[in-house]
């Protein structure tokens, strides 16, 4: 295009993924900072932490460490890296908020460490739980029958 600017970009691009990552950038500073704010007031009220950090895991991004003491911290840690992130600031104790398959590599490493490992036992997440694996269940079985259907009818047609 000539007569533009070469730092030029056409409408929908490169600027709106950079608004985007700011609007992101942004809100997580928001919720590290409410986060915190409550963490705050749950000391002011005179209740007792946990000895520990707290992880909070995720699908598609990195899990989400809290460790409580006089400077607070919250950080995304990528989850090759979290024994070394966990070692490095001297956790000996992790409560995590729901126990799922996806996440027991990552536990009995913790454990093998040193590092205990607390669950929260939600009903909620429990029930879940007991659904998914219903499900992966039922489907191995279902898959199972069909197969056995198909083997069936090739014995038959041969």
């Amino acid at each position: 295009m000539p007569g533009l600017p070469l730092a030029f970009s056409p409408p929908g691009r490169r600027g709106d993924r950079m608004k985007t990552a700011k609007k992101t950038e942004r809100n997580e500073e928001v919720l590290e900072a409410e986060a915190l704010d409550f963490y705050r007031q749950l000391i002011e009220r005179g209740l007792k932490p946990f000895d520990g950090a707290s992880i909070d895991f995720h699908r598609k991004r990195d899990p989400v460490v809290f460790i409580p003491g006089e400077n607070p911290v919250i950080a995304a840690v990528r989850k090759e890296e979290l024994l070394d992130f966990l070692k490095t600031n001297d956790v000996n104790r992790v409560l995590v908020d729901a126990l799922f398959p996806s996440r027991v590599p990552i536990l009995v490493d913790l454990l093998q460490h040193g590092i205990e490992v607390h669950v929260l036992r939600r009903p909620s997440a429990l029930a879940g739980f007991k659904a998914m694996l219903e499900r992966r269940y039922n489907k191995k079985k279902n898959k199972g029958k069909q197969d056995g259907n198909n083997n069936d009818k090739d014995k038959k047609t041969h």
